[in-house]
């Protein structure tokens, strides 16, 4: 997905921000890609980037910490939910629902599926096939 294309969908759902917050560098995306064993998706990496411009720190789980103030971390809600024993270890969250369910990425599927995960259950689910596909339903969910 071009991203033009991902920056416009963005602008539609959520306010630009004054003062964009620093976006993932190189060096953040390799280190939390060593912590997992994982590449990840082009869309995902510049649709992360992206959010860095709009206020959706509330709904998305920031790749580092920047301040004390920050969104939780990719990595802090996947330690939490690993401590829980309802986790499955090759999921990886970046979404943060509310309700104690969560979207994610799976570590060991080389495609760029969505998976839901709906911790009444706990179940997973394929909810997108493609990260593409998750992006483009964003105006119908968070608008």
């Amino acid at each position: 997905m071009e991203r033009s294309k991902i920056k416009s969908i963005l602008a539609k759902c959520f306010k630009k921000l004054d003062f964009p917050r620093p976006a993932p560098g190189q060096s953040d995306w390799e280190k939390l890609g060593a912590r997992f064993d994982y590449s990840w998706p082009r869309d995902f990496v510049t649709f992360i980037e992206l959010c860095s411009e709009y206020n959706v720190d509330w709904q998305f789980l920031a790749v580092i910490r920047h301040t004390d103030h920050d969104s939780d971390t990719i990595e802090c809600v996947y330690d939490n939910e690993m401590r829980s024993g309802q986790w499955e270890e090759e999921y990886i969250p970046f979404h943060d629902v509310g309700n104690g369910d969560y979207y994610c990425l799976k570590s060991n599927d080389l495609s760029d599926c969505v998976y839901y995960f709906d911790h009444e259950i706990p179940e997973y689910r394929k909810s997108e096939n493609s990260f593409e596909e998750w992006i483009r339903r964003i105006p119908e969910v968070f608008a």
